[in-house]
């Protein structure tokens, strides 16, 4: 889990180097198309994670 939080956080380091190189305009367009959904779906990959290994957890508890 801890991957896809470096790779969230990588993400976003990506989107403010875009915005450093690009007009505001074309960074913010290119931060909320490109680069907020991938951030989004790292962190809903790192709960659905989360949420396996509690269920695996509960699973195990159970036998």
């Amino acid at each position: 889990m801890n991957d896809i939080r470096m790779a969230a956080a990588s993400l976003r380091s990506v989107g403010d180097t875009v915005h450093e190189e690009w007009d505001d305009a074309a960074s913010a367009r290119f931060r909320r198309d490109v680069v907020a959904p991938l951030v989004a779906a790292a962190l809903a990959l790192a709960r659905a994670q989360d949420t396996a290994r509690d269920e695996i957890a509960r699973a195990k508890q159970e036998l």
